[in-house]
């Protein structure tokens, strides 16, 4: 390229040989490559031969796959290697490694923030042009206008550096990163004082999140639903437009859900998005079709969400009778015909009950319905009824934990499968039940394996929730992937709503796609990947595979 010099030309032209070479070590086609990553293998083979200039867009994907860092392929080196003849420049407190000699086009820099000694207070700063940038090590502090982000170790962003911005450490320890920016970004961070502030960023794009936060909501779903949220909320706005999430709890509550809908239109949002129970969902629904405000649900699998179809709702979970009836097929193969459940009154367990009940009847099996409470009498009951099986069709951690503890240590029930379709057992706090927690079927929405975006964003989930990240982070995630793909090219209401069929969406489990099943009155991803999974007993920390849709 013109104005390059000869260093930058020697690090551009190796990344090619590099990827080469990295390809046919691993045993990889350029055909399996590409499907991998979403890069075309023409950009790929055109890549490789030094005919397509590397960028970070294409270098990250690559890096998730082969599962290396990013500075590996661009080939970028160590501070204080010997091989490197550059000296490391210091400026306002932080270091920058040159990856060439000198500037011209593009550039390549390792930055590494020190410790701080003292909390430091941000101040934005603009130049012409645009950055990328991606976390080798470290939580890095990224202020870009109006938002103040926290991007973890893999995470990347793009700017505008004409915005105000500000970098520095997210929780006072060191951070390195890898820089790319043109000639201009690097002499204004590096040898002169940035020019006076500019206008500020575009006004964000808000979405109304809707998750149960507190008691008597499952918080612990709610909890990983907003982190998935939040974590795709935070990629998306490295490439805009930016997204502003405003989060309120529902607890569990379809009148607070209905008020929160209706403050949330408002205040602008362009949809709503989220909600873990299904009764809550169904209210969202119900609002945000009366509204026209449109809504992607996450979790809430409750098929008729609405009373009639609606073009403004769409869902990511797959539909209740689907997940249930392959939870009946399980039981069946399991060779149980005398199912018991223990259901709490509410709409979703009345449904469930009686999806299981017209599912096994057609194979001569009979469905058992029995009060919950207390479990000292349901043990009663499941022994007078002499059933094979118990499904907690109940609330998480009460009564279902009380009720698993009381049938486990019950002699005569020794032989009784207990099961759990609505997913219990998924999250961490039910390893607090041990031995007696596992080897209780549920149904889980994961595929055998994660795309190679679902295993970079499970390594991010696990940072941010500090445990195993669940099914229920993931829709999370994937909800934010689909509304950020269509925000790109509009924010209107109406935009957004006629936009469901159309999407095409590459999510953590597989590639999204919206259409209308029959008795379903919203837009549908069809469909989510459905496993029955439980807990291996042999170490309950762990979970087995015992049937795939």
């Amino acid at each position: 390229m013109a104005g390059m010099d000869t260093e930058t030309d020697e690090v551009i032209e190796g990344v090619g040989p590099r990827l080469r070479a990295l390809r046919r070590h691993r045993g990889i086609t350029l055909a399996d490559l590409a499907t991998t990553t979403g890069v075309s293998e023409s950009t790929l083979s055109r890549l490789e031969s030094g005919q397509r200039r590397a960028t970070l867009e294409l270098l990250l994907p690559l890096a998730r796959t082969y599962n290396v860092p990013l500075d590996d392929l661009v080939g970028a080196p160590r501070t204080g290697d010997p091989r490197i003849h550059l000296t490391p420049i210091h400026r306002f407190g932080m270091t920058f490694v040159p990856l060439s000699r000198r500037p011209g086009g593009i550039q390549a820099f390792k930055m590494i923030i020190p410790a701080p000694q003292e909390p430091l207070v941000p101040s934005p700063k603009t130049h012409d042009g645009f950055e990328w940038l991606y976390v080798l090590t470290g939580r890095l502090r990224l202020v870009v206008g109006e938002r103040d982000l926290t991007l973890p170790r893999g995470e990347a962003a793009e700017f505008d550096t004409s915005s105000p911005h500000w970098l520095g450490s997210a929780d006072g320890k060191a951070v390195e990163l890898l820089i790319l920016f043109d000639p201009q970004g690097m002499r204004t961070h590096i040898h002169a004082d940035p020019p006076p502030p500019g206008p500020m960023s575009t006004s964000p794009v808000r979405i109304g999140v809707l998750a149960p936060l507190t008691p008597p909501g499952w918080a612990e779903a709610g909890r990983h639903l907003l982190a998935g949220l939040e974590l795709a909320a935070a990629e998306a706005n490295a490439a805009g437009p930016p997204l502003e999430l405003l989060v309120r709890d529902t607890a569990a509550d379809p009148a607070r859900a209905a008020a929160a809908v209706d403050e949330l239109a408002g205040l602008g949002v362009a949809a709503l998005a989220g909600e873990y129970h299904s009764v809550v969902a169904r209210a969202v629904a119900t609002r945000a079709d009366a509204l026209a405000v449109p809504y992607l649900c996450s979790s809430a699998v409750l098929d008729a969400l609405t009373d009639e179809p609606t073009p403004w709702v769409a869902r990511i979970a797959p539909a209740q009778s689907r997940g249930w009836r392959l939870y009946a097929d399980h039981l069946l193969g399991a060779g149980h015909r005398r199912v018991a459940v223990a259901a709490q009154p509410s709409v979703y367990w009345a449904t469930g009950t009686r999806i299981l009940r017209d599912h096994l009847a057609r194979h001569g099996g009979t469905v058992i319905e029995l009060d919950p409470l207390p479990p000292e009498t349901l043990c009663d009951a499941l022994v007078r009824h002499s059933a094979t099986a118990l499904l907690l069709l109940t609330g998480h951690p009460e009564p279902a934990m009380p009720i698993v503890r009381a049938v486990r240590d019950d002699p005569r029930l020794t032989g009784l499968t207990l099961g759990a379709p609505a997913g219990q057992p998924e999250l961490p706090s039910w390893a607090a039940l041990g031995e007696r927690g596992a080897a209780i079927p549920f149904l889980r929405y994961l595929p055998e394996r994660l795309t190679p975006l679902g295993v970079r964003v499970e390594h991010a989930l696990r940072e941010r929730l500090g445990e195993t990240p669940s099914f229920v982070a993931f829709e999370g995630y994937d909800t934010i992937t689909v509304l950020a793909g269509i925000l790109r090219h509009g924010t209107e209401r109406e935009h957004i709503a006629a936009s469901w069929p159309h999407v095409r969406a590459e999510g953590t489990r597989g590639p999204i796609r919206f259409s209308r099943e029959p008795g379903i009155g919203i837009w549908q991803w069809t469909w989510p990947p459905i496993q029955v999974v439980d807990r291996d007993p042999a170490n309950p920390g762990e979970f087995r595979v015992l049937r795939v849709a």
